[in-house]
């Protein structure tokens, strides 16, 4: 006996199933029976089918046999991802994300009891509507999810395959925003921080790992300081720098401590760098860290490293009454 969640058809039960972690139904599961084919596509006589322009009608399918789970793509226009690399034929194992279209599913364990309540759908009720006020894929949104089960390198390396343009909205630490235009980088900004150059926002938004996500249409926004480096050029240098300055870190003062020039100097001006000089008057001029590593025009790392320098060097030193 076959039943239908929204879409999904669900029979013998297994003990794996796709969760979809963003996408058209967020959070809906569906199991995998052994010797069962799972098809996955547009067309509404499939077992899941997904509403997204960039599915195929027949998109991809999954069984499972022997205790292995195999994905196979079908011939589809866009393509069908695993981890990020295009597949035709590939053998799953539990945390593998299958990215379909705007859509991300992972391979998820389960237990038979969990497994034979998808079955008969009495955990979960039906999925989520494709539209609609509270949905994160409503109207204004492509699509949208949660850092935290997409990671923003695996996001944008999906958009960068489907060579999307738009403009990816992020609430993590901050509020941010990535302009792509064809799935490539080409702005970024902080909201909160409008004297951060857009590479420098976007290097720091690379390692964010927590928050949310929403992908809105392109807009018609022009910028002077265009990014032109490849993502996946960018993603390196975003991750060795967050790797140094987190090995910087304990040597740092905090975003929001003053600095101040020390009263007496013993170190020559002539021996500071360029950078060093301009960084001087940064802290002259506007004091709290924070805001002298953002309207610094080195990287954050530089800006830290230069900062060690004059403070090891007693140039300037942490704000303390009677002290500097």
């Amino acid at each position: 006996m076959q039943q239908s969640l929204e879409g999904i058809s669900v029979a013998n039960a297994g003990e794996y199933a796709l969760r979809f972690v963003s996408g058209s139904h967020p959070g809906g599961e569906v199991p995998l029976g052994q010797e069962r084919e799972v098809t996955i596509g547009r067309s509404g006589g499939l077992d899941v089918v997904i509403g997204d322009d960039r599915v195929s009608r027949r998109h991809a399918r999954l069984w499972l046999r022997g205790g292995e789970v195999l994905l196979q793509d079908a011939g589809s226009t866009n393509g069908t991802f695993v981890n990020g690399e295009k597949v035709d034929r590939a053998q799953l194992k539990r945390g593998d994300r299958i990215h379909i279209g705007g859509n991300v599913l992972e391979l998820v364990r389960v237990t038979r009891a969990r497994a034979a309540a998808l079955s008969l759908a009495e955990v979960r009720p039906a999925l989520p509507p494709l539209e609609g006020p509270d949905h994160p894929t409503a109207p204004g949104h492509v699509m949208a999810g949660s850092l935290e089960q997409v990671a923003l390198p695996d996001l944008l390396q999906l958009l960068a395959s489907a060579r999307k343009s738009g403009v990816l909205r992020l609430e993590g630490p901050q509020q941010g925003r990535i302009h792509l235009r064809r799935g490539q980088i080409r702005h970024a900004a902080l909201d909160n921080r409008p004297d951060v150059t857009g590479r420098k926002a976007l290097l720091r938004m690379l390692v964010w790992t927590r928050g949310d996500f929403a992908l809105d249409p392109a807009d018609d926004a022009t910028f002077l300081d265009e990014i032109e480096e490849p993502n996946e050029q960018l993603l390196i240098e975003a991750m060795r720098q967050h790797d140094e300055i987190v090995a910087l870190a304990r040597r740092l003062p905090k975003p929001d401590d003053q600095l101040e020039v020390c009263r007496q100097l013993d170190t020559p001006l002539s021996s500071l760098t360029l950078t060093q000089l301009d960084l001087l008057q940064l802290v002259h001029n506007h004091g709290i860290v924070g805001r002298v590593v953002d309207k610094s025009p080195s990287t954050d790392l530089e800006t830290y490293q230069d900062l060690l320098a004059l403070l090891e060097r007693g140039v300037i030193g942490v704000a303390r009454a009677g002290l500097l």
